[in-house]
């Protein structure tokens, strides 16, 4: 065996309790090895150099490197100590701290096994109880709808469905977003997701000047708490979005720092290293000087802004957060304000916007999952970028997949675009059939499906504000064949246990691409051609497709198919 590629570690994706009484524990090997099979040997922490338990683990996943064997081991008390057992080419391997060995002293344990000493109740990663059954759309309020009724607006300057620049305001507002809730729910999706939509000058309102305030161009403090009831009426769940890492220049908090310089009570709420603003010599979002940075190590920022989040969820009962920037802000801010918010409401859900790995922040103590940007690039490198067969995507997928613990992975939200990005549907030329294929690998995904606002139409649109284009409502009828396909991959997504619940496998199958999910005994295996042959059509009932003749699934085809199989649960 290689043993450079053997690897495991405690407290981590490797190893994390679901409960006080199942524990998983993973371990990566080199996939070209020849093991013949991997045990785990276990027993509470006192008693494994006496005695141990032992089962055999399942070879689960494989990506471009690595293979990983996985277990679910029961619990019989809240202690675990454990090494790992592999046959390889006629030999017994010992996996332990002091890593791959031939030999194991089980008598001196206690020096190298890998254990979890206790497993205490407040430190298990719980899952937010919805978030398996969530559909998450992202809508940017000022492009979305205008409300009926509602009068000229002075401050329009943009024709709806017009390119938009850096400063357009379309006049889309909270009371527009109400009107189209019913069609929202028409079209399966059940968590809305709004960039920010309090006080400020701009479009996107990321420079928010009072947060206590909804801006007036999208309506009132009233029309949002309407919007929640409606929403909620309806099953639906409404998130708002954090800016905590900077705030607009115009806030009285900053002004006061400018008028006061030192003498202000705010001055350290800020990061500032030359006390005359006017030199710009402060922290800030970027380099835009209008977006002073919070110094979020600061106890009364952080009382400031946790007061603010616990308002929102207590007073205004929203469902959760999604966290702008935040792997700017400092991990002593995240956890105190992930404590106070779940004091309020532990269904809460906190999402992170972080492009990269972001294990340091999902330990259990500051966000629930990310915005999972990482599963947009794959998908984008696959179908519109082309630089990814149906293995090489298997593999990132596979990864992607085991780089958090499993409620994390289970709580990310797997997204295609957003408003920082171009549109999906330009990445690909205007490709319908990819676009399709995209969005079905997006429900079929370990995880929370988040549909940017228009891709079910499709939206075009390059880089911001590009991609940030008014909706075309007109296009959402059941005459436009790619709406209908794509309304039915959200609802079969909203209405399959299989789907939202089943678990995942991934493969390819004579140059296909192979997502299957299993549940109670039901099985839903999505199949993507992207090969330049046509390909037999997989036996079983076809429940959705694009391009199938016959028994033939085409070349950019994609077709759902659903057997029963007996598994286990």
């Amino acid at each position: 065996m290689n043993p450079y590629a053997v690897f495991h570690s405690i407290e981590s994706a490797y190893s994390f309790p679901l409960s006080g009484k199942r524990f998983v524990l993973r371990v990566r090997v080199d996939k070209q090895d020849e093991i013949e099979s991997c045990h785990v040997l276990y027993n509470a922490k006192h008693l494994f150099y006496l005695k141990r338990k032992e089962k055999e683990m399942t070879r689960k996943y494989e990506d471009d490197l690595y293979a990983y064997y996985e277990i679910i081991l029961p619990l019989e008390t809240p202690s675990l100590a454990y090494i790992f057992r592999f046959a390889s080419e006629g030999k017994d391997f010992f996996f332990s701290t002091d890593g791959l060995t031939e030999n194991y002293q089980f008598a001196i344990s206690y020096y190298n096994y890998f254990q979890c000493a206790f497993v205490n109740d407040i430190d298990i990663q719980k899952e937010v109880s919805w978030a398996k059954d969530a559909i998450i759309y992202e809508i940017f309020v000022d492009r979305f709808h205008r409300g009926k009724g509602e009068g000229d607006k002075d401050f329009v300057n943009l024709r709806w469905g017009a390119i938009p620049n850096p400063k357009s305001f379309a006049g889309g507002s909270l009371i527009g977003l109400r009107e189209k809730l019913d069609y929202l729910k028409d079209l399966g999706v059940n968590a809305l997701y709004l960039t920010p939509i309090f006080r400020s000058i701009s479009n996107h309102k990321y420079d928010i000047k009072d947060y206590y305030e909804v801006d007036p161009g999208f309506g009132s403090n009233v029309a949002f708490e309407e919007l929640v009831k409606e929403a909620h009426e309806r099953g639906m769940r409404i998130i708002l979005d954090a800016v905590f890492n900077h705030v607009s220049e115009e806030s009285a908090i900053f002004q006061d720092v400018v008028r006061n310089g030192r003498n202000s009570p705010y001055f350290d709420w800020f990061i500032i290293y030359d006390e005359d603003i006017s030199k710009g010599k402060y922290e800030k979002f970027a380099t835009c000087d209008y977006m002073p940075k919070w110094n979020t190590s600061n106890p009364a920022v952080q009382s400031y802004l946790c007061d603010i989040g616990k308002h929102y969820v207590k007073e205004c009962g929203i469902d959760g957060w999604r966290l702008d920037v935040s792997d700017e802000i400092s991990h002593d801010f995240w956890k105190r304000f992930r404590r106070e918010i779940k004091a309020v409401n532990p269904d809460a859900m906190l999402i992170g916007e972080n492009w990269q790995d972001a294990t340091p922040y999902l330990r259990g103590d500051e966000f629930d999952g990310v915005m999972n940007y990482s599963f947009a690039r794959y998908v984008n490198d696959y179908l519109a970028f082309r630089q990814l067969d149906s293995l090489a995507f298997k593999e990132k997928l596979e990864a992607l997949r085991l780089r958090y613990r499993g409620p994390v992975t289970h709580m990310n939200w797997n997204l295609l675009d957003s408003h920082d990005t171009y549109r999906f549907f330009t990445q690909l030329r205007k490709n319908k059939e990819r676009a399709l294929i995209g969005a079905a690998i997006q429900m079929f995904y370990e995880g929370i499906p988040c549909v940017y606002y228009g891709d079910e139409l499709p939206l075009e649109g390059g880089y911001d504000p590009d991609c940030r284009r008014c909706m075309d409502f007109s296009l959402a009828r059941k005459s436009n064949p790619f709406f209908a396909k794509y309304r039915d991959l959200i609802r079969l997504r909203a209405k399959s246990g299989v789907l939202k619940y089943g678990e995942l496998s991934l493969r390819t199958q004579d140059g296909m691409l192979v997502m299957e999910r299993a549940y109670r005994g039901r099985v839903f295996a999505l199949f993507v051609n992207l090969s330049e042959a046509d390909k037999p059509l997989p036996l079983g009932k076809v429940v959705l497709s694009n391009l199938v003749e016959g028994e033939t699934l085409k070349h950019e085809g994609f077709a759902i198919v659903a057997n029963k199989r007996k598994t286990k649960e």
